[in-house]
């Protein structure tokens, strides 16, 4: 279901948030974290297309964005994960030691299909060094 979000609603709802970026998570049995979705992925998709078309405007779903060359997948499903008894320090290491990652998910046991308890952006952890 994740992958058949509409990309223009996507881009909306980071805008109205004033957001950069948007957390797409798969409900299961727990909520676990799938994505992070970054407006400047959105805005090269939608510069891609012929002819090119406002971001926001997009009607094709996140498989799209997926599948093309706009974005590469390693980056939207780069993030790193500690577990809940992490302290700030380790959620800075953890998000250097991943390579290209901007995000650090707090799940439970600290695995990447852990219950989501938190989400820390690479802006925030650089507010606290």
């Amino acid at each position: 279901k994740a992958k058949e979000l509409v990309l223009g609603v996507l881009y909306r709802s980071m805008t109205d948030a004033h957001q950069s970026r948007l957390p797409i998570l798969q409900r299961g049995l727990t909520i676990s974290a799938l994505y992070v979705i970054h407006e400047g992925d959105i805005e090269k998709y939608a510069g891609s297309l012929s002819p090119a078309v406002a971001p926001g405007a997009l009607t094709q779903p996140l498989s799209d964005l997926l599948s093309s060359g706009a974005a590469r997948f390693a980056d939207l499903t780069s993030f790193a994960v500690v577990s809940e008894l992490a302290t700030i320090a380790d959620a800075r290491a953890a998000l250097k030691a991943k390579a290209d990652a901007k995000d650090v998910f707090v799940t439970t046991g600290g695995t990447r299909t852990g219950a989501v308890l938190g989400w820390l952006t690479n802006s925030q952890l650089a507010k606290t060094e």
